[in-house]
């Protein structure tokens, strides 16, 4: 790696003196495409929308998944996106128990990067990723002697350079609840909770960095029989939880409750954004929206209704707390779903959208996930027996039509989009959900097409392929660095450059075809001391010039 640096050193020095100077505003051509498709590709396209990139300049041609992963022998229930987008992770159980991390650059069909196997007697297993670390943790719990209202919970921590967990804990006893686990976007902290109902006890663990042994320990007594909603904001310093008649409000870093609020009964809405600004729940006709006082405690300043035999099914908040999307369904003949988003600063509606089916299934919105920023989000549907309403749809927040909708043969069960919006991680079941089929499976969709794309699993040693786009026939550079920048940094005319400066490299890749494409290859290091280390990449035209608008973060695996 180090010959690398010292023969491209002087020309990253040029670049950067290159980027600082003059150029002429040019961009790519802004054409919005809502584009329907299928497992095997697009089926049709239809009108043209605005776009969300600055200065309107976004290409979005949508072909369906990046990469598929199927099995007949498991359906997974959750899947997370971290690492920027580039790892996929989650913990498939009943029989099949292991846990997996596939790369988003892998080629499709996606094999994972590695499988881990746990106790096979699992149930209730939830995972989340770190957004900006490459870090995961999962919780799942272990059947005793075949009685399953006898379960040990076990909290793990993983990293994608080991197929073993860094470490395990699990809550003291066994219990007949639900459990679950969050993580920070920065993958420091974890929180994990578990709920003993015969004692209507809330039990709650929280670990630092790669500790395994929880700093801290606490109970909320009285909680309840059930454990509804768990929200961990993306600072880790805000827990939300709910039993079925009470919300808690939990500050982690004091381990103190700021606040309760009743709830009128037992509902699956329910949303905390990622600063802990703003939480929300829902319910029959309406879901309620709750903003921070200066003085730490929540304010009702918003309730959303709408009449008839509706019930908001899921809620999802952007992390900067600026958008709330809310899926409902029609539970009269459970086949119509509506989609909306708001925002909460003026509680004025900023999209809506509705989809109806045909048959006897019920369609109704399995999950909901909004990029960082709040102007991306993607809904996942359980669909209909016609096969009439796709059930992976993205959208943007000011556009009543989606972007994409890609139409499964069964049903979603998760689903989560990255923080930039630019990726979209599926856990679905081939056949509806309402059927009692088994099998299921992994998709990974972009909001739209990338102006640069790594392919190929990054394996320690192994060559990764780089394909990035911009003005025809320009003399193009490959940038890489070891790091990312602090604040990107914005040239004007050119673009944003995302990859930090002081050790950043260019490596001239000859000059784009007729079509602004460029095709070439990047050997990883080989050493053992790289795997779990990352490099960043982004693509540079010297003429015009232009840096892409799309850049990546690459994590060397095993």
């Amino acid at each position: 790696m180090a010959p690398i640096q010292r023969q491209h050193f002087g020309l990253s020095i040029a670049l950067l003196a290159a980027l600082t100077g003059a150029a002429h505003a040019q961009g790519r051509s802004a054409s919005a495409t809502i584009l329907q498709t299928s497992p095997t590709g697009s089926t049709a396209t239809t009108r043209t929308g605005s776009t969300d990139a600055p200065a309107g300049v976004e290409n979005l041609v949508v072909n369906g998944a990046l990469w598929t992963r199927a099995n007949p022998d498991w359906t997974p229930k959750v899947v997370s996106i971290g690492a920027q987008g580039t790892q996929v992770f989650s913990q498939i159980e009943f029989g099949q128990d292991h846990v997996e991390l596939l790369s988003a650059f892998s080629p499709d069909p996606a094999a994972p990067a590695w499988t881990a196997n746990v106790p096979i007697a699992g149930t209730n297993a939830f995972c989340e990723s770190a957004e900006t670390a490459d870090v995961h943790a999962t919780v799942h719990q272990i059947v005793q002697n075949n009685q399953n209202g006898t379960r040990v919970a076990t909290v793990s921590r993983w990293r994608s350079g080991s197929a073993a967990p860094e470490w395990n804990w699990s809550f003291p006893g066994t219990t007949s609840g639900l459990s679950r686990v969050g993580i920070s976007a920065d993958g420091a902290r974890i929180v994990a909770a578990t709920l003993y109902p015969m004692e209507m006890r809330l039990r709650i663990a929280i670990f630092q960095g790669s500790n395994g042994t929880p700093t801290h320990t606490a109970e909320i007594i009285n909680f309840g029989v059930h454990l509804k909603g768990f929200e961990l904001s993306a600072d880790g310093r805000t827990l939300y939880l709910s039993s079925s008649g009470m919300l808690y409000v939990w500050n982690v870093e004091t381990r103190t409750l700021i606040q309760q609020i009743l709830l009128t009964g037992m509902f699956d809405a329910h949303a905390l954004s990622g600063d802990g600004r703003v939480l929300a729940w829902g319910e029959f006709n309406r879901y309620h929206v709750y903003e921070r006082n200066t003085n730490g405690t929540y304010t009702r300043t918003h309730t959303r209704e709408l009449p008839g035999s509706i019930v908001c099914d899921r809620l999802a908040l952007s992390a900067n707390g600026q958008t709330l999307v809310a899926g409902w369904h029609y539970y009269d003949t459970n086949l119509r779903v509506r989609i909306e988003a708001m925002d909460v600063a003026t509680k004025a509606l900023t999209m809506s959208d509705e989809a109806e089916g045909t048959g006897t299934f019920q369609n109704i919105v399995s999950a909901a996930s909004v990029s960082d920023d709040g102007q991306r989000f993607a809904v996942g549907l359980w669909g209909d027996q016609g096969n009439l309403v796709p059930e992976v749809r993205i959208y943007r927040r000011n556009q009543n039509a989606p972007v994409a909708l890609h139409n499964l043969t069964g049903s979603v069960y998760d689903l989560e989009m990255s923080g930039d919006g630019s990726r979209i991680a599926v856990a679905w079941k081939p056949v509806h959900a309402n059927t009692f089929a088994g099998g299921g499976g992994f998709s990974l969709y972009p909001f739209g097409q990338m102006d640069l794309r790594v392919t190929g699993i990054p394996g320690l040693g192994d060559t990764i392929g780089v394909e990035f786009s911009g003005p025809s026939s320009s003399p193009a550079r490959l940038l890489w660095s070891r790091g990312q920048a602090g604040t990107p940094q914005v040239f004007a005319g050119i673009g944003t450059l995302h990859l930090r400066r002081h050790d950043l490299v260019a490596v001239p890749v000859g000059s784009a075809d007729a079509s602004g494409t460029v095709m070439t290859t990047f050997t990883l290091p080989a050493a053992a001391n790289q795997v779990g280390q990352s490099l960043y990449f982004q693509g540079y035209f010297t003429n015009p010039r232009r840096l892409t608008a799309d850049w990546t973060r690459v994590t060397i695996l095993p």
